[in-house]
């Protein structure tokens, strides 16, 4: 696995579990996609699931790192699909809440994602879904 995509894998898992506990509610859906987009798999060849599937101190160290070397390593399209992705994630419970907002903005920043160009992406996608 190439070092980016596994930072984005790291990264990736520190964003989703922040929108999952941003709601206090855990539910099959959000479980579900979970590990449809981060098969088992995947995360032990990233090194970041032990035997026990239990978090490795590799996945901790890769979010640090992803935190500050993405913005610098992605490009603009790929840091806003990233970014479409933990939308949906938000969106699997077909709502919306302020802390899972929050949550976007961060990780958009993380990412050097214009505050304001990412708001109107979040209004974007969000008239997309209506209209659909």
């Amino acid at each position: 696995m190439e070092e980016t995509q596994r930072l984005q894998l790291a990264f990736g898992v520190y964003v989703i579990e922040l929108i999952i506990n941003a709601d206090d509610r855990l539910d099959y859906d959000e479980m579900r996609m979970v590990g449809q987009i981060f098969p088992r798999p995947l995360l032990r060849e990233a090194g970041f699931l032990d035997k026990n599937n239990g978090w490795t101190p590799a996945l901790e160290a890769a979010q640090k790192e992803a935190v500050s070397t993405l913005a610098h390593t992605l490009d603009a399209d790929q840091k806003l699909d990233f970014m479409r992705l933990f939308w949906e994630a938000a969106m699997v419970d077909d709502e919306l809440e302020a802390r899972e907002v929050q949550v976007l903005h961060e990780a958009a920043t993380y990412l050097g994602i214009d505050p304001i160009e990412f708001t109107m992406k979040l209004g974007e996608w969000a008239a997309e879904t209506a209209g659909s």
